[in-house]
């Protein structure tokens, strides 16, 4: 299985309006977007074919698979196949790492 390796930001805080990332709460890797009006949507960063870790391509307000060229839009759905499958929304409580 091919790793891709994707920056992890510390806390929710630091994605600005407009952008996504990936961030880690409770241990646990989240894709967090945030949207034009401040309100964060949280999804699943997981390809589910090969279990790569998508990265946000903030240009395009985009999530990438680097593994097969998947390409989702911010909430997950796809836009771009191989991927049957949009990335799961992902419940986290985000208070704890603001």
């Amino acid at each position: 299985m091919l790793k891709n390796t994707v920056p992890i930001h510390e806390k929710v805080s630091q994605i600005l309006p407009g952008e996504g990332a990936i961030v880690k709460i409770e241990g646990e890797k989240v894709a967090a977007y945030r949207d034009e009006t401040g309100a964060l949507h949280t999804l699943d960063p997981f390809y589910r074919h090969m279990r790569c870790i998508v990265s946000g391509n903030n240009a395009e307000k985009t999530w990438d698979c680097p593994c097969r060229g998947s390409r989702y839009n911010a909430n997950g759905d796809v836009i771009k196949s191989p991927a049957a499958y949009g990335l799961p929304e992902k419940k986290v409580n985000t208070k704890i790492n603001k």
